[in-house]
């Protein structure tokens, strides 16, 4: 039997053990939860790891491609795989539905384009780009399905899906109806007016770009806006006797002994409803305390546009272009044989505001002067002797036997658009801007023309054979030359009188042009004139100098059109009697059996 000695030691030491438990306890609990931690860590590194290995080459989980599920691909089989599913997207139609109204839309049809090649790669890159925690962090957003699928590389023909819209929205839409006053018996009455509606434009284009975008044939709900009046009911009929004043009286408007009557109908036609804001205050609480709250308040005004819409009809009876007297050179001198005349044009925003005065309650006057503005000519009788128009500078001529008929009508077409040009000093000639469009409208046919790398018809063939007969007269008389392009190859049109080819100048405006300048101290007055093939620019002025033409020569070539050839001439600019400069005109011609006649 043991001694109580020991027995106390015993329990001693059970009670000091007794105290050691909760501290293993918590131990444990802490082991546990490290273990755990690294066994996640472990886990989630390794989970990484092994996604980019295993997808070293391929596109991570989780990532779509215009609706596509692509995870796993490479990117060529993932560009495969969009091209077969948007080929087949782009021909299936999706449903437009709108109440009883349905419509459908293939993607086709607005020209939806892929480029899946392009989008292939760019969803390869996910995940792969930025530091390596920027990385991870994107591989699993995209594992857990929190990114990566709205991926889309498409484009569409923005004005075919607007005109498919307005065809859309032309077949559900119903204008607004504006309140409007009428006129019985000179009293004012009223006739109210009523909201349309339109296709909501945002939503839909919205809804088909989503579609697009994820290749979702889900129909379309489309939606409605309403579209409220311009002119509402509340403001016609609270100013009804502001109305009354406006149409109790027409108005006269009188220029030049003529007479315009505005009837009270049509002034008001001309009103509308505007907002005016207006300050106006509200309790806020009852301890006094006020603020102040801006509100629109609808009033009456007259619409500006409508008023200038109605003036500008007028207009075309006052309105006219200033004419430049038409001069001749008879004897050496410049003559008059069509006077000039002062243009004339009314001032729509003056007039206007002159009717709108008369209509305010404190004008008794309704007759108004319309404000006219006159505009003069550039040559008129008086100012003819001070432009210097005196004597002949020059005459170039070209010839053209065997031309067709088309080819003759755009040459007497075109030479007539430079008859009575006149030139300032300084002035530069254009004869591309000054010759304008060209087309049926203008009364040209169509013609051979050289484009590009063969001969096609097209209108107004023919016409370099004005502008190097212009040419030919600039050099003559002396004038700097700015742009000249030779023809691409020989045509005999352009060799005499020269014998040899090289003096022409081709014109396909804007792009080739044909241009020179005035360098004189007067004006030069330009005529044509056009007897059977024979063509001639006259150009008058004051001769103080003059061009002699040498050559052409053929550098390499001959007079075989069918061969390349380089021809040069000069141009002496002479004055009294001495040659202060000489200009070399080189011309490159290829061989005409390069630019055949496009079949018709």
């Amino acid at each position: 039997m043991a001694s109580k000695k020991s027995q106390a030691k015993k329990k001693l030491v059970e009670q000091d053990s007794s105290l050691d438990l909760p501290t293993r306890k918590k131990t444990s609990l802490g082991k546990k939860i490290a273990i755990g931690a690294l066994a996640g860590f472990t886990l989630f590194a390794v989970t990484t790891l092994a996604l980019r290995v295993a997808y070293a080459d391929r596109i991570y989980p989780g990532v779509w491609g215009h609706g596509v599920y692509l995870g796993g691909l490479t990117s060529q089989d993932a560009a495969k795989v969009m091209a077969r599913q948007t080929a087949e997207f782009r021909e299936l139609p999706i449903a437009v539905e709108l109440n009883d109204t349905s419509f459908s839309i293939a993607p086709k049809d607005i020209a939806a384009n892929y480029n899946n090649e392009l989008l292939s790669k760019e969803v390869m890159r996910l995940g792969r780009e930025g530091s390596s925690l920027a990385q991870i962090a994107a591989q699993w957003s995209l594992l857990l399905g929190l990114s990566g699928k709205d991926n889309a590389n498409f484009t569409y023909d923005s004005a075919a899906l607007a005109a498919t819209t307005m065809k859309l929205n032309g077949d559900i839409a119903t204008p607004a109806q504006n309140a409007q006053y009428t006129l019985t018996n000179n009293q004012v009455g009223f006739r109210a007016g009523a909201a349309g509606k339109r296709l909501s434009f945002g939503a839909f284009g919205i809804a088909i770009n989503e579609r697009l975008a994820q290749l979702n044939q889900t129909p379309i709900n489309v939606t409605e806006d309403a579209v409220e009046p311009a002119i509402d009911n509340s403001t016609l009929q609270a100013n009804q006797d502001v109305a009354q004043q406006y149409a109790r009286a027409p108005i006269s408007m009188n220029y030049e002994g003529k007479s315009w009557q505005i009837m009270p109908e049509t002034i008001l036609g001309w009103l509308h409803s505007a907002s005016s804001p207006e300050a106006r205050v509200y309790k806020k609480n009852l301890l006094d305390e006020y603020y102040s709250k801006t509100l629109p308040e609808k009033k009456l005004e007259f619409d500006t546009a409508r008023i200038d819409s109605y003036l500008t009809e007028v207009s075309k009876e006052i309105d006219r272009t200033a004419v430049d007297a038409q001069l001749n050179v008879v004897d050496g001198r410049a003559t008059v044989f069509v006077a000039s005349q002062d243009g004339k044009k009314l001032n729509v925003a003056k007039t206007r505001d002159s009717i709108i005065a008369s209509l305010q309650p404190e004008s008794g006057e309704r007759n108004i002067t319309m404000a006219v503005d006159t505009t003069k000519p550039n040559v008129t009788q008086e100012s003819i002797s001070n432009l210097g128009i005196n004597e002949l500078l020059s005459e170039g001529v070209s010839y053209f036997p065997g031309s067709s008929a088309n080819r003759l009508i755009n040459v007497r077409t075109g030479a007539r658009r430079f008859n009575g040009v006149l030139l300032k000093p300084g002035e530069v000639f254009s004869f591309g801007q000054l010759l304008g469009p060209v087309g049926p409208e203008q009364g040209y046919a169509k013609s051979l023309i050289i484009l590009e790398n063969k001969e096609v018809e097209d209108y107004g063939g023919g016409l370099c054979q004005v502008s190097s007969t212009a040419f030919r007269a600039a050099l003559l008389a002396g004038l700097p030359i700015l742009e000249r392009v030779n023809h691409a190859f020989a045509i005999s049109y352009y060799t005499a009188p020269y014998g040899v080819p090289g003096v022409d100048a081709t014109i396909y405006y804007p792009p080739v042009d044909f241009k020179f300048r005035n360098d004189t101290e007067a004006h030069i007055l330009i005529q044509t004139e056009m007897v059977g093939t024979t063509l001639k620019f006259r150009f008058y002025g004051t001769k103080k100098k003059e061009g002699v033409i040498r050559g052409p020569y053929f550098v390499t070539g001959d007079m075989d059109y069918n061969k390349p050839s380089h021809t040069v001439f000069y141009r002496d600019v002479v004055v009294n009697g001495q040659t202060i400069k000489t200009d070399t005109f080189n011309t490159y011609y290829k061989s005409a059996l390069d630019y055949p006649i496009a079949p018709q």
